[in-house]
C-alpha cells in the first residue's frame, strides 16, 4: 500500500489524499501502514463484518441505526482508534437476497438430482454452508438456520476511517 499511495503522490500534485480500498484490503497490516508512522494519510477501507463475529449483536441491529432515507441508514460507533460506519441500505439488501436466491436455486436442482454426492457441494463454501449433511453423506437438504441467519444480514456493509471533518453520511454517500 505504501508504495502505491508514494507513486500517486509523486506522480500528481495532490492536497488531500484519502486512499479508499476495498473490503479485501481490511487487515491489521495494511491499516497499521495507512495510519503508521509514514503518515500515509486518511483512509475509508471496507470491513469485513463477519470477522466481527463478537459484535455482530451490535452491528446488525437496525434499532441503532440513524435513518438517512427510507434506503439508507448509518451507524457510527469505533474499530479500536478509527471511526466504524456500517450502513444499511435497501439496493443491497435487495442484491444480497437475490445472490443467495441464485445459489439456492443451484442447490435446490443438485439436491432434485436422484444420485447426490456429498462432492457435488463440495467445491464452493457457500454451498457447503447451505447444505447439511455433508459429513454424513447420507441425506442432503437444506440447512434453514444458515439461510435464515444469512438474510438478517442483508443490506449491512461497513467502513473503517481515520476521516474526522465529514460526516457518516458524507463518507457513505
Amino acid at each position: 500500500i505504501a508504495d502505491i499511495v508514494n507513486k500517486l503522490r509523486g506522480k500528481y500534485r495532490i492536497r488531500r489524499f484519502i486512499f479508499v480500498g476495498d473490503r479485501g484490503l481490511f487487515s491489521k497490516k495494511n491499516l497499521a501502514t495507512l495510519r503508521g508512522e509514514k503518515k500515509i494519510g486518511e483512509f475509508i477501507v471496507g470491513m469485513k463484518l463477519a470477522v466481527f463475529k463478537q459484535r455482530h449483536d451490535e452491528f446488525y441491529d437496525i434499532r441503532r441505526y440513524r435513518r438517512v432515507s427510507n434506503d439508507l441508514a448509518v451507524y457510527e460507533t469505533k474499530h479500536d482508534d478509527d471511526r466504524c460506519i456500517i450502513t444499511w441500505s435497501r439496493a443491497r439488501a435487495e442484491r444480497d437476497q437475490k445472490a443467495r436466491e441464485d445459489v439456492l436455486d443451484k442447490i435446490r436442482k443438485k439436491l432434485a438430482k436422484k444420485k447426490i454426492k456429498a462432492k457435488d457441494f463440495v467445491t464452493n463454501t457457500t454451498y457447503q454452508r447451505y447444505v447439511v449433511g455433508l459429513d454424513d453423506g447420507k441425506e442432503f437438504t437444506l440447512n434453514q438456520q444458515a439461510i435464515a441467519e444469512d438474510a438478517m444480514r442483508d443490506g449491512f456493509f461497513g467502513v473503517v476511517t481515520n476521516i474526522t471533518d465529514m460526516t457518516a453520511s458524507q463518507i457513505v454517500e
